[in-house]
């Protein structure tokens, strides 16, 4: 009981004197924020039919966090998921390529999220919503496409 008074008045000190925290606690809430992240982010990729090891590779690879996933390009996810199989092809690693669409789908919602201020959430993140963006993907992408005439 002594050592928690004593923990908590030194504490409370060191509050009022605004002297910083230890760079070890620092440190410490840093790597335990990083180790949420990535839990969070393989979760969400394993919803979409990622297996544990896939998911690890991405949040290796530094895709953390879903800004981190929007911000990349098409061509970027794709040379990622390459890479990941290429790196990978003794260990069976391999991701099925629904599950790839389904990640393009994710990126692209997360997109269209950030550009017209709307929140969204890294546990929102499951199979029929990167259906349905796939498929909103798929009509912007006909939309943008030049009209052909004859």
């Amino acid at each position: 009981m002594y050592v928690f008074y004593l923990h908590v008045c030194i504490h409370y000190f060191l509050q009022q004197a605004n002297i910083p925290p230890a760079p070890d606690v620092i440190a410490a809430a840093i790597v335990a924020d990083v180790h949420n992240q990535n839990a969070l982010m393989e979760a969400a990729l394993m919803r979409l039919g990622f297996s544990l090891l896939a998911a690890r590779e991405f949040t290796g690879n530094g895709i953390s966090n879903l800004n981190r996933l929007r911000t990349l390009t098409e061509e970027a996810l794709d040379r990622l998921i390459k890479q990941i199989h290429w790196d990978n092809q003794g260990a069976g690693l391999f991701i099925p390529f629904a599950s790839q669409q389904h990640v393009h789908a994710i990126r692209f919602w997360a997109n269209r999220m950030h550009i017209i201020g709307s929140p969204f959430s890294i546990e929102d993140i499951n199979e029929p919503l990167a259906e349905m963006w796939g498929e909103s993907m798929k009509i912007e992408e006909r939309l943008l496409q030049p009209r052909q005439t004859l």
